[in-house]
């Protein structure tokens, strides 16, 4: 009867186990959500900021700082179907670059001509050395003479982190070549503007306000219309960087070409074909919401000087 009684004991106990197992509460398993049509899909993703990456470059020259958020190499879209010289759009491939997380300010860019001072044309574009010689000293302004602003707006320190402005593409040119740095091509300044998915402003596709831009619409009649650069954080682009919608226009590297898109690589383009014209990105003050989109091209000579024209600059990781 003992063995009798030992298997008895060990059923019971099997039973108990089974039953607490059968009865204790578990989770169910959670059901994958069905895929989001298309058409919704654009919708929910209208005023998404998409990835927003943190990886920065800081660094100090002659005492004074730059800071730089990094663009990671891969596809991006660039163009948009509402102007010519916009189309096609495509998919197109960039490397990794640094770009400056802000417009070049006052500050930084008087640390540059005090370099020029020390060590002269070196860092100029070639071109610029053939046409000008020594004569040229970058100073911002025509003749010395910023119009349209105060007189102190470049040399005042109370303007220090306001962009620099009144710069043709050759001193833009020089001042990115001090720095090992060189101008971001269109498609690198336009992947910096808009991220990888082709929203229309650096924060989205929402129509811009004085939270986000500074354009014609919002700027105070009798005030300085141009902002310090790191004003508008609302409007900062996926990667962070600030103000490539309005405030001011800036430089880039390549030559303009209105059918460029038509026929350019789509790895890694940049415009070397010589043209009579440079090209130029994100509006300023003085430009309406339609111009300051992150695909609107601009152009001019490469001379040109503008209270509403600065630049910022790129340093890639790899070539």
């Amino acid at each position: 009867m003992r063995w009798y009684k030992y298997f008895l004991d060990i059923g019971v106990m099997v039973g108990v186990m089974i039953l607490s197992w059968a009865c204790y509460p578990r989770k169910k398993s959670a059901k994958l959500p069905p895929p989001v049509p298309f058409e919704l899909e654009k919708l929910l993703l209208e005023d998404v900021r998409y990835f927003e990456f943190t990886d920065v470059l800081e660094f100090e020259r002659d005492g004074v700082s730059f800071q730089m958020q990094l663009v990671p190499e891969g596809e991006f879209i660039r163009g948009s179907p509402f102007q010519d010289d916009e189309r096609p759009v495509r998919k197109v491939y960039l490397h990794s670059y640094y770009i400056d997380r802000y417009e070049v300010t006052n500050q930084q860019y008087r640390a540059f001509l005090r370099a020029v001072k020390r060590y002269g044309h070196r860092y100029c574009h070639p071109e610029e050395r053939r046409r000008f010689g020594d004569r040229k000293d970058h100073f911002p302004g025509r003749k010395g003479v910023i119009t349209s602003l105060p007189s102190d707006y470049f040399t005042s320190p109370r303007y220090n982190q306001y962009p620099v402005v009144m710069v043709d593409w050759y001193d833009a040119y020089a001042y990115a070549n001090w720095l090992g740095n060189r101008l971001p091509s269109e498609a690198e300044w336009e992947k910096a503007a808009r991220g990888k998915f082709g929203q229309r402003y650096p924060w989205g596709n929402a129509l811009p306000t004085a939270r986000t831009a500074r354009y014609r619409a919002n700027v105070p009649e009798g005030e300085l219309p141009l902002l310090p650069v790191d004003a508008l954080s609302e409007g900062r682009s996926p990667y962070k960087v600030y103000q490539m919608a309005g405030n001011v226009l800036e430089w880039v590297f390549d030559y303009y070409s209105a059918d460029y898109y038509k026929h350019s690589p789509l790895k890694n383009p940049i415009n070397r074909r010589r043209a009579p014209y440079r090209s130029a990105r994100g509006g300023g003050y003085v430009h309406t919401r339609e111009e300051i989109t992150s695909t609107y091209r601009f152009y001019f000579s490469p001379l040109e000087r503008l209270p509403y024209l600065g630049f910022r600059t790129i340093r890639l990781l790899k070539e």
